[in-house]
């Protein structure tokens, strides 16, 4: 088939579908009607002689042909559209969307101020957060899948960059009269105390069990959750000890009957860092949201967790 007998749009209308893999999330991400995006694809399945997707068990998955257009047809469009926007971003005219790979710390901590500068410089801009998999961090960002990652302990991998944007500790959240008035624990307390877990993998051990066990220490894990909203509430009822990011200890202090207090043992910082892929290092839309992010996580970082 000839390039001439190729509606751009459809192009455009592709990527989006092989990246969503659905036509209702295709057309909210495009603002067309389902019907329309349910013809533009039928229209492709002619031209291009392959179904493209097919229906399976988990939803519509892509053909073999499909797999092999999803990167060529993401970066060409990628391309032309740095092409044609000669090196040059408008945030206040732009009508771009981003898909960013977040966690829950930073979507407590990092996104209510990054919205606020979004919005401000580039009302019409769209953002999408995408829950960060690690195991498909790398997959995620060369297919298109997610334009940005944001999360601790970053895996270094081929075809990606990355930045380190800000140190944080790790602190004890209880509930407020818990301990009495103490505004520390002691190891004793710690390890006889029950505790919960936030673990997005689905395990009973994370990195306080790793460091205690390097000294032999074991502490009593007896709620194993996903979700920081849910742990933070559970704790304010209970007797259990919640292990978390600094800031985030802060976050929920503020609205939960809770209190926070430094960890009984040390613990080394850990830091939050940036992925993307090489093929947006130069567009000059994810340099502006990345500097945003940057901006955001300093001034973050400059002030006391």
């Amino acid at each position: 088939m000839h390039l001439r007998n190729l509606d751009l749009n459809l192009l455009v209308t592709l990527d989006v579908l092989l990246r969503e893999r659905s036509v209702t999330r295709a057309a909210q991400a495009l603002y067309l009607s389902q019907s329309a995006v349910s013809h533009a694809l039928g229209r492709l399945r002619d031209m291009l002689g392959d179904p493209l997707l097919v229906r399976g068990p988990g939803g519509m998955a892509p053909t073999q042909y499909g797999e092999q257009l999803q990167q060529s047809v993401h970066e060409a469009l990628q391309a032309l559209q740095l092409a044609i926007s000669r090196g040059k971003f408008d945030p206040a005219q732009s009508t771009r969307a981003f898909y960013l790979g977040t966690t829950d710390y930073v979507e407590y901590v990092i996104l209510p101020r990054l919205m606020e500068r979004v919005y401000k410089a580039a009302p019409n801009v769209r953002i999408m957060l995408r829950s960060v998999v690690t195991e498909k961090v790398r997959d995620d960002l060369v297919s298109g899948h997610l334009d940005m990652a944001v999360s601790f302990a970053p895996q270094t991998s081929s075809l990606i960059r990355i930045r380190r944007l800000m140190a944080e500790t790790h602190s004890c959240v209880m509930r407020s009269d818990m301990f009495g008035r103490a505004r520390e624990i002691t190891l004793r307390q710690y390890l006889g105390a029950a505790h919960c877990l936030v673990s997005p993998s689905g395990t009973f051990s994370g990195s306080m069990d790793a460091a205690l066990a390097r000294s032999k220490r074991h502490r009593n894990v007896v709620l194993s959750t996903p979700r920081y909203l849910s742990a933070a509430e559970i704790v304010a009822r209970s007797d259990m000890i919640l292990t978390i990011q600094t800031r985030l200890a802060k976050h929920f202090t503020e609205y939960l009957p809770l209190k926070a207090c430094p960890t009984p043992f040390r613990m080394p910082a850990i830091y939050l860092g940036m992925q993307w892929s090489d093929r947006t290092d130069n567009d000059p839309a994810h340099q502006w949201l990345r500097g945003l992010v940057e901006d955001v996580c300093k001034e973050i970082g400059a002030q006391k967790a």
